[in-house]
């Protein structure tokens, strides 16, 4: 009987001791899948949001003109990176886009569009949400709603054959 209490006790404190660790894990797998939607929706930007008279031409320009009748980055990257991770698009305002979660698995997005208008042909997206915590050890350590996801790509308009 008690070894039987000994390992219960062990096995409480052991998972007590542990589930940061499970916390982390779980961070680490949410920034691999915000690093890879942000990536699916750059490719994918990247080949649709060029000016069409720009195609031919040897410098690409990424258009980032949201009057134009033409595709252009910001529309199709916030098209592709709501649909990757069912997120829902909000709205587009000074450059920074805003999404809202559809299941409550993420809280909300921003994604920020920094680009130079002397450097058409380079564009640097910042991904930005607060991680929503699945267990209350690491949130009473971390305080709460603190933790910020940000992820940070710099983009290069090229053209692949």
């Amino acid at each position: 009987m008690r070894n039987l209490a000994i390992a219960i006790l062990i096995i409480v404190v052991a998972s007590m001791l542990f589930q940061p660790f499970f916390e982390m894990v779980e961070i680490f797998a949410e920034k691999a899948q915000i690093d890879s939607a942000v990536e699916s929706a750059a490719k994918s930007a990247r080949l649709t949001g060029f000016k069409l008279s720009d195609i031919r031409d040897l410098e690409k320009k990424f258009n980032f003109d949201m009057d134009s009748e033409d595709e252009n980055f910001i529309s199709v990257f916030c098209d592709v990176f709501a649909a990757t991770l069912n997120l829902e698009f909000l709205y587009v305002i000074d450059n920074k886009a805003y999404f809202k979660s559809n299941n409550e698995r993420y809280n909300d997005f921003v994604v920020e569009f920094q680009y130079d208008k002397d450097y058409p042909d380079r564009c640097q997206v910042i991904v930005t949400t607060n991680y929503k915590f699945k267990r209350n050890y690491l949130k009473q350590f971390v305080g709460d709603n603190s933790f910020e996801l940000v992820r940070e790509r710099t983009l290069f308009a090229r053209m692949e054959n």
